[in-house]
């Protein structure tokens, strides 16, 4: 398993390498943090080489701070499987480009620049849509807790073993129970749909 982990460096990132962490001691994972940095580029010959040198030096400065937290990964296990990679595309590319080989993607919620306009706007969408890679979104109040309950929620009773493998995996991993919610589209309720969902509530539980 390998758990792509994108950061931002900020206090809701570090959330979710520490959740990446929990997973990789219980399923031996390699975990992959991921920045993304934007390059800032002119086509004036004049300033070129002025944001070039730019350029070069936070690209330094972000080498320094992923391998700072690398070590810190490292300090709390030694034996942690990690790689930190720096990339110059947006965001949303950097990542889709990174999770092409990874098991999950780990995110946290809010973060402090790119990430938080990851989530609070339509990219969010845009790499949970289009990713063929579970994404785990962790929120910025969380606490770790070994997760007891899974709560699979569904008006579809999708059956792919795309969708159905990754949730069955963590829930082995940590022993813990599936729950199953069926939604109704309240807009458009007929009796016939809930008797229906009741149904097939019971057949897609089997």
């Amino acid at each position: 398993m390998k758990l792509l982990v994108p950061t931002d460096f900020s206090k809701n990132a570090r959330r979710a390498v520490d959740f990446a962490i929990k997973i990789e001691d219980k399923a031996h994972a390699a975990i992959v943090l991921l920045h993304a940095y934007q390059i800032i580029d002119t086509e004036s010959p004049t300033r070129k080489l002025l944001f070039e040198e730019y350029n070069y030096s936070i690209a330094g400065k972000l080498h320094d701070e992923l391998n700072t937290q690398r070590n810190g990964i490292a300090s709390i296990n030694p034996a942690i499987k990690f790689t930190a990679d720096l990339s110059d595309n947006p965001t949303r590319k950097a990542i889709s480009e990174a999770s092409t080989d990874e098991d999950y993607i780990v995110m946290g919620i809010q973060g402090a620049s790119d990430l938080k306009r990851v989530f609070m706007g339509s990219v969010t969408a845009s790499i949970i849509g289009n990713t063929t890679v579970p994404v785990l979104a962790i929120p910025r109040q969380y606490k770790w807790k070994e997760p007891k309950n899974i709560l699979l929620a569904t008006n579809q009773f999708e059956a792919s073993t795309k969708i159905l493998n990754p949730i069955f995996k963590i829930a082995e991993l940590f022993d813990a129970r599936i729950h199953v919610i069926v939604f109704t589209d309240t807009d458009n309720k007929e009796i016939t749909d809930y008797a229906r969902h009741e149904s097939g509530l019971s057949n897609y539980q089997k």
